[in-house]
């Protein structure tokens, strides 16, 4: 009976091993890694038998910057048997992927370390600065995965120019393959909102092919004609990548580009390079090049995405509170006469909701004004809950708010302005604090009653007093019938300007 129990546990911790080994982050890290090795072993080798390009561990260590992951010892395991069973099938001696594999687990470990320390020293606040930081990382783990290189230059060959050219090729490749970890469906959700928040537009489907053409055709240029000078011209596509496309396409053009010319482009294929003194020093030569040729459109993209996030940022907070994000009056009104132009062109119906939260001076009173925001806070956040994604939600100010919904019958609107009520009459923890708001709500339908701003504006103040008259945390509606009764004394464009004459002494 113990034997079967045991015999039991054993398969149980043997199948749960199996679940954890195969879970998201470890497959597509061991994912990522077999891609890498595949991707350096078809890029080929330079003049001195150095890879072209390292990828592996730059890639590996881009997953793990990018969710903020510690290399773990499963990964570690996972990863060296990876390796090793790729040194098989390649024909690769253990020996040599042990000690190539000793080179990426240091080169992962050193780039997650250092990244890390950046983020907790709060440099990384900017996509700019994380492009810098991404460089520290990039020629730390080039260093590392280099060291055969320079080791074999130092006391065997003493042709430095191939280790040189590894060590950049290297660093270039693990820049583009770790930006492209990292913006990789995430740089553009800071952008991610309607399009003329900002004053911006964004580039259509139509944009996004030509540029991918231009591109496909520079890299067919350049494999079936070589000449440097359309490899300059592929810089030119590289800016309009940057300036209109994002980080993200702009690291997976760059990165094209840079493999399509490592891998098509051996030695002194340009004709700038024919002086090199050696075929090592043409690819040193070539890839310092590359890097001038791809590295700056990353900052740019960077320094624009920065620039764009900051425009957003800027029109975001003009047009909303800053406490609880709702939209702000100037937003609010923008919307009531967008909604009233199309109820009077159109007939559309829509509601107007004016909702005062009931008794909020003395909850700042006694409680202090922390509570007090908390609970505007929670109460933002009860009304946005309660409509619908069409609705606007806003804060007038204080404890004022408003609610814009469109509404198919006056029914609706008063379905909904009981349901306001309700939703927020409820009791609430404001940091340890039970509190029980509540609301008083006067209500107008446009166009029914009006289609004038200012006078649907006075019609549900109208009902919203005569809600509060009736005993607060409730609602009231200002039919068509009330709204032809009611009169506004005075608006602010009926009052004539007269002339005064000020003396000055």
């Amino acid at each position: 009976m113990s034997m079967s129990l045991s015999s039991s546990s054993g398969s149980f911790r043997l199948g749960r091993s199996v679940v954890v080994l195969l879970s998201a982050p470890h497959s597509l890290i061991a994912l990522c890694y077999c891609a890498g090795l595949v991707a350096t072993t078809s890029l080929g080798q330079g003049a001195a038998g150095q890879p072209l390009m390292n990828l592996a561990a730059p890639a590996v260590a881009g997953l793990l910057i990018r969710s903020g992951r510690r290399f773990g010892r499963l990964d570690l395991a996972m990863l060296a048997a990876i390796r090793l069973a790729f040194a098989a099938l390649v024909g690769e001696s253990a020996v040599s992927a042990a000690a190539a594999f000793a080179l990426d687990a240091a080169a992962i470990s050193a780039g997650v370390l250092i990244f890390a320390r950046l983020r907790r020293a709060g440099f990384v606040s900017s996509q700019v600065r994380i492009a810098a930081a991404l460089v520290a990382v990039s020629v730390a783990a080039s260093a590392i995965l280099s060291m055969k290189g320079f080791a074999s230059a130092a006391f065997v060959t003493g042709e430095a120019a191939a280790a040189a050219a590894e060590f950049v090729s290297t660093a270039l490749g693990a820049l583009l393959v770790m930006m492209l970890a990292l913006t990789f469906d995430r740089a553009e959700r800071r952008l991610a909102g309607p399009a003329d928040i900002g004053g911006e537009g964004r580039p259509g489907a139509s944009e996004f092919v030509v540029a991918w053409v231009a591109l496909a055709a520079v890299l067919a240029a350049v494999v079936f004609d070589g000449r440097q000078e359309i490899a300059l011209g592929a810089s030119v596509v590289l800016a309009w990548f940057a300036t209109r496309l994002g980080l993200f396409a702009t690291s997976l053009a760059a990165f094209l580009l840079v493999a399509t010319l490592d891998a098509f482009l051996v030695g002194d294929a340009w004709a700038a390079l024919a002086g090199a003194k050696s075929l090592a020093q043409a690819e040193l030569l070539r890839g310092l090049a590359l890097a001038l040729l791809s590295a700056p459109s990353l900052f740019v993209a960077a320094v624009i995405h920065d620039h764009r996030a900051a425009r957003r940022d800027y029109a975001f907070r003009a047009l909303h509170d800053g406490l609880t994000t709702l939209a702000n009056r100037a937003r609010f009104l923008d919307v009531l006469t967008g909604a009233t132009t199309t109820a009077r062109a159109k007939g559309r119906r829509f509601a107007l909701f004016l909702i005062d939260l009931d008794h909020f001076k003395a909850v700042n009173d006694r409680f202090g004004h922390a509570a007090g925001d908390g609970l505007l806070i929670e109460v933002s956040r009860l009304l946005q809950d309660s409509v619908r994604a069409t609705d606007l939600v806003a804060r007038l100010g204080g404890d004022e708010f408003a609610v814009i919904a469109p509404v198919p019958t006056p029914d609706d609107a008063t379905r909904l302005a009981g349901r306001l009520v309700a939703a927020i009459n409820r009791n609430c923890l404001i940091d340890g604090l039970e509190l029980r708001p509540s609301v008083t709500i006067g209500v107008v339908v446009a166009p029914d009653s009006s289609v004038e701003p200012a006078r649907l504006m006075a019609l549900a103040d109208h009902a919203l007093y005569e809600a509060k008259a009736a005993g607060r945390n409730c609602w009231r509606i200002c039919s068509a019938e009330a709204a032809d009764a009611f009169a506004v004394d005075w608006l602010v464009d009926d009052q004539e300007m007269t002339p005064q004459i000020v003396y000055l002494d």
